[in-house]
């Protein structure tokens, strides 16, 4: 009996990609902040603006389409792909996660 070949596996990096989510993320944290009580805006006002801030942050650094679909095209289109990539260098600290999986079985 002979073994079957190994199924290369490729990661593609989870990140940010500059979609229409994140202004729809912006809009939810405007609506939330908005129907919160008195008293509860002065328990969570800080937390609701540390959120607020996050996600008008992370939608300004957010990564274009095309990056990751050139990414993707080139991880499917290679005679030799790698086993990991990443959109951006930092994601590379990020995803050390990803090394402890397996890059055929």
């Amino acid at each position: 009996m002979t073994s079957a070949p190994a199924v290369p596996r490729i990661v593609v990096a989870p990140g940010a990609i500059k979609t229409p989510i994140w202004d729809k993320s912006a809009e939810t944290a405007e609506k939330i902040t908005q129907s919160v009580s008195p008293e509860g805006l002065k328990l969570y006002a800080a937390d609701l603006d540390v959120w607020r801030q996050v996600v008008l942050d992370v939608a300004r650094k957010a990564d274009p389409v095309e990056t990751a679909v050139e990414k993707i095209v080139h991880a499917l289109t290679s005679a030799r792909p790698r086993a990991r990539y990443y959109l951006h260098f930092s994601q590379r600290f990020l995803c050390r996660g990803f090394k402890t999986l397996p890059e055929s079985i």
